[in-house]
């Protein structure tokens, strides 16, 4: 379920990080388009820098 909420939400434009320090996730099927970024940390979670 929380892949899906992820998934949908970058169908809807946004860049999704799920944290999984584990490594028990396995990785998201992109299917339609969405791309969830599965990485161990949080360090390892930063999009890029906003502006303003």
């Amino acid at each position: 379920m929380t892949l899906e909420i992820a998934h949908r939400l970058t169908l809807d434009g946004h860049e999704v990080y799920l944290v999984d320090p584990e490594s028990i996730m396995p990785d998201p099927d992109p299917g339609d388009g969405g791309r969830v970024n599965v990485v161990d940390s949080l360090d390892k979670a930063s999009g890029p820098a906003r502006s303003g």
